[in-house]
């Protein structure tokens, strides 16, 4: 920096310093209420002012109403509501609302309009233009009905919440309004403003608000009021409980200014350590970014359902518990990223969230410098899982290692509404902020802190952007920063940094990196040892095509490391790593039971032991042997070996799949695999097993923004089949029968297309198959449709089935070959010739093992096993609706069903006639539990056809019941993966 920008810089701080002093905010509110418990209401009168400081003249003023975002269940807020799978207020959370609205100017009415799409936001018809350099001031009384807590707002028992809980202009920028409806995701944009409140309440509620409270202004016997004036702030929430503690800290800041720190608690023992941690990250802050501007900063202990942490000006609530530290934090930092560098926070999320994130990160640090890590206090499990060799933050890491591994990343710099809500928090709070921890290794901390003080000085008290950052760090840094607006931020490419080469020339270690991407990024580039401590490290600018640098030959270096903090958004972390003596890319092995976080500098084989069984196979004792948990890898394999020892064989379960990620994200996601498995399929009269081998591809496309669909996919596969079957032979002389092996093959291929929707209320599913082979074309249509009547999940359950078949051979006999129909009951072993189920005895005609089914066609829950061909199978059409309905109570694992089919059919040849055109049904009731993987089917009622088969063939009750596993939601890493990422987020 030269010495023209360094004289600049200190004029500027002079000059911002002071400037608070001679301005203020030329917005005004005097709001006047009175909180009635009683009627879960706040009543009162306001008084607004509006500055004109734009060179427009304005016919109307836009203003928030965002207590109307509780008024209905299809307001924006409530919609998006559901769309996160949030729903206590869809069922059953009471309503809110502001009414009694009636402006005036003068004394002289003005109009109000709103819409019943978006409730939340009005305008206000002027009387006459309000010319630039003009004000004018608004008069109204308002009430606000107050919903039970949801969202950041509300009541619950004596508690109360009043943020965003009165009438607020919008803000008029770039030639238009900026207003916005009140949302969950995504938080305000306010214009700074001079405040006085005075809020009254029954005298036993305590009081905590924006501001500095200082004491009561009038007190009578059942009432006090108090009041708050407080200027230079965009926002004012204030609230009460009769069960607040309070607690109060002075702490001195190095200017000498004195702070008031106080918590609000209902949990006393947590008052001095939110204090604590207050207290730090104030001096903090005010050390490394500018001094806190204001007299108090309050933490308010809140209730269940506030959310787990939300900031407003001198004041946040936060929710405590495990993350009580991070809470803290993270929320007393929103009072300069948001507070008083004042972004729209609906707009560019990544100024307030990201920032805020980074600067958690730093706090909490230095926090920590004198406490000892979790790793640290417990050491052998954290060496057995790895955790002592990954950077810090590593749930955070792995989490966007998922979420690029996936496609599913998006760029920085988007709204908050075209994020997903798993994106809202991987992209703004935890890829955000390694971003500009990144920024920061590569500007050096000191250069960057000062850059940052400065854009503080020049900006508080002010509406801050992207761009305007940009243009600062262009303007006042020595180092080129464009690769991180233009590119990190803009991008939602990843990166893919390698060591190409290592050569040792005169004790140096020559370096040759290489760029396999468009996206360039800076990055931190280390020599380590074999525990991965850094020996020596150097920042590289961004560059294109390969890099040369050079490091010491120390005695202990191992490997080179690029990104050792994980900092960029790298997908393939496995070559960033390269051994100093040796075979470069050598990895050594690392053998764990059950599993571990990703170590890219590992070659990582997981085990785990695998106990099964079958009738044939009997008990089954193996190993399962694979190279993921979470997060998703590239290559992903997995293979069981089983030992069988009835059969005295040994069996298997194989897969392995390669994922591209297009570089466009048209699909997201391309999935080629392999699957195979072996088990044995009788045993009488001799022992006979299959073999399935099965190529396959698979792509996603699924809109980014959103969490819970459409995913759409489209597949194919060719399925493999070697299949004993058993010949007999008698013997002419003897008489005798014996039996031998025959092997047969057959070649099966399907294209399937599927629409798949989440929603949290209605989601529905929409799936069509093609299945073909030589001898016939069959397609199947299947539409699942559920509808959410309880809080808790549960749904009435619909299913609509059709199949019919386009092409059949004639040269073959379908009566002896069925298998290939429609089946109107569920898919037993018999008919489940591609071999797609898992089955306890999958040629058994009696017994339990007999009464197992795979849901699927007809779905029907009662079969017809004895049967040559069972009931309602065909090979014509096939028509079948399935319902389902949940106990109202989730603990109670029992639904009521309902099926109903038509099967179609007609005489092909006089040898090869099936069952004839007929209408089926049964009904019962159904246990169903771990989210429907393993169901008990008791039917009571069913058509004429299943109920003479069972009193001629199983008279007794209990050999109707049936039974239905769906491995596939028994599948141990999808449920870690999807489990992991939910409590991360959280």
């Amino acid at each position: 920096m030269n010495i023209v920008k360094i004289v600049n810089k200190y004029i500027l701080i002079l000059i911002c310093g002071v400037s608070p002093f001679l301005l203020s905010a030329n917005n005004k509110y005097n709001i006047d209420v009175e909180l009635e418990p009683a009627k879960r209401t706040v009543k009162g009168h306001l008084q607004m002012s509006f500055y004109n400081s734009t060179n427009d003249t304005l016919q109307e003023l836009w203003v928030h109403l965002w207590p109307n975002a509780y008024s209905g269940h299809h307001t924006p807020w409530a919609k998006q509501m559901v769309q996160l799978g949030q729903l206590d207020f869809r069922y059953g959370k009471s309503l809110g609302k502001i009414d009694s609205l009636n402006f005036t100017v003068d004394g002289r009415a003005l109009t109000l309009m709103t819409s019943d799409d978006q409730p939340d936001v009005g305008v206000i018809l002027l009387n006459q233009p309000l010319l630039p350099g003009k004000s004018i001031t608004l008069n109204t009384p308002f009430r606000v009905k107050l919903p039970e807590m949801t969202s950041r707002s509300g009541y619950t028992g004596s508690f109360y919440s009043l943020t965003q809980w009165y009438p607020k202009f919008a803000v008029y920028q770039g030639g238009e309004w900026q207003s916005m409806s009140y949302l969950e995701q995504g938080e305000f944009f306010s214009d700074f403003a001079d405040y006085q409140v005075k809020v009254t309440l029954p005298s036993v509620y305590g009081f905590a608000a924006t501001g500095y409270q200082y004491k009561p202004v009038d007190t009578t016997e059942s009432k006090i009021t108090y009041e708050v004036n407080q200027s230079e702030i965009h926002d004012f929430a204030w609230f009460a409980s009769r069960k607040f503690i309070v607690k109060q800290k002075e702490i001195t800041l190095k200017s000498g200014k004195k702070v008031t720190l106080q918590a609000y608690v209902h949990n006393e023992a947590i008052a001095d350590d939110i204090l604590h941690y207050a207290s730090e990250t104030v001096q903090y802050m005010s050390e490394n970014v500018g001094e806190y501007p204001y007299d108090v900063c309050t933490v308010v202990e809140g209730v269940a359902g506030i959310g787990n942490g939300m900031e407003y000006p001198t004041i946040c609530n936060i929710e405590g518990g495990a993350t009580l530290k991070v809470e803290v934090v993270h929320e007393v930092i929103h009072n300069w990223w948001y507070g008083i560098l004042a972004n729209n926070e609906r707009k560019e999320p990544f100024l307030d969230e990201s920032l805020t994130s980074y600067y958690e990160h730093r706090v909490i640090a230095r926090l920590a410098e004198n406490e000892s890590s979790w790793i640290e206090e417990h050491k052998g499990v954290a060496k057995y899982f790895g955790l002592n060799r990954l950077p810090e933050k590593p749930m955070e890491k792995n989490v966007l290692l998922q979420q690029y591994r996936t496609n599913l990343q998006q760029p920085d710099n988007l709204t908050s509404e075209e994020y997903s809500g798993a994106n809202y928090y991987a992209m703004m709070y935890a890829k955000g902020a390694f971003d500009i921890k990144n920024l920061e290794g590569y500007l050096g901390r000191e250069a960057f802190d000062q850059l940052m003080q400065v854009f503080y000085e020049k900006n508080k008290f002010q509406h801050i952007s992207i761009a305007g950052l940009q243009q600062h760090f262009k303007e006042e840094c020595d180092k080129d920063t464009e690769w991180f607006f233009e590119g990190i931020l803009k991008s939602s490419e990843v990166s893919d940094l390698s060591v190409k080469g290592i050569r040792k020339e005169n004790a140096r270690l020559n370096v040759t990196l290489k760029n396999k991407k468009s996206l360039k990024t800076a990055t931190e580039v280390a020599l380590v040892d074999k525990d991965l401590n850094v020996l020596e490290s150097v920042w590289v600018e961004d560059f294109e095509n390969e890099k040369q640098i050079s490091f010491s030959d120390h005695k202990d270096a191992y490997a080179v490391l690029v990104d050792p903090q994980w900092l960029t958004p790298e997908s393939n972390r496995r070559n960033n790593f390269a051994k100093v003596n040796g075979i470069r890319s050598w990895k050594p092995a690392q053998v764990r039971l059950l599993g571990s976080l990703e170590d890219p500098t590992k070659n990582q084989l997981f085990l785990t032991p695998v106990l099964a069984g079958n009738k044939y196979d009997g008990f089954m004792l193996g190993l399962a042997l694979y190279n993921r948990v979470f997060p998703v890898k590239k290559l992903e394999y997995e293979l069981v070996p089983l030992f069988a020892f009835k059969s005295k064989q040994f069996n298997w379960i194989g897969n392995v799949s390669y994922h591209i990620s297009p570089k466009k994200q048209k699909p997201i996601d391309i999935e080629i695999g392999l699957h195979s498995k072996s088990f044995s399929i009788n045993n009488r009269p001799i022992d006979l097993k299959f073999i399935k081998l099965q190529p396959f591809m698979e792509a996603t496309f699924r809109k980014l923004s959103n969490d819970n669909g459409p995913i759409h996919k489209v597949g194919y596969r060719n399925i493999h089949i070697w299949q004993d079957a058993y010949a007999a032979q008698r013997d002419s002389i003897t008489g005798d029968v014996s039996f031998s092996k025959v092997k047969g093959h057959f070649n099966t291929s399907e294209f399937w297309y599927s629409l798949q929707n989440l929603h949290s209320i209605y989601p529905h599913e929409l799936k069509t198959v093609v299945r073909f082979d030589k001898d016939y074309v069959r397609q199947s249509v299947e539409f699942r449709q559920k509808f959410r009547y309880t809080r808790k999940g549960s749904f009435v359950h619909m299913r609509f089935f059709a199949g019919a078949f386009y092409y059949r051979n004639e040269d073959i006999s379908f009566r002896r070959n069925a298998v290939v129909g429609f089946n109107m009951s569920g898919i037993n072993g018999k008919n489940d010739y591609l071999y797609d189920g898992s089955y306890f005895g999958r040629n058994a005609q009696e017994g339990f093992a007999s009464r197992q089914m795979m849901m699927g066609e007809g779905n029907f829950k009662v079969f017809t096993p004895l049967q040559n061909i069972p009931e309602g199978k065909t090979v014509n059409g096939l028509f079948a609706a399935n319902f389902k309905l949940d106990a109202p109570v989730k603990w109670l694992p029992v639904q009521l069903f309902l099926d109903m089919g038509y099967s179609i059919d007609k005489v092909l040849m006089p040898d090869n006639l099936l069952p004839v055109k007929q209408f089926h049904y049964d009904m019962g009731f159904c246990i169903s539990l771990m989210d429907e993987a393993i169901e008990v089917y008791f039917p009571l009622l069913m058509s004429d056809n299943f109920r003479t088969y069972y009193k001629s063939n199983l008279p007794k009750f209990g050999q109707r019941i049936t039974f239905a596993i769906n491995m596939d939601k028994l599948n141990f890493h999808k449920g870690i993966r999807e489990n992991l990422l939910e409590k991360v987020m959280k």
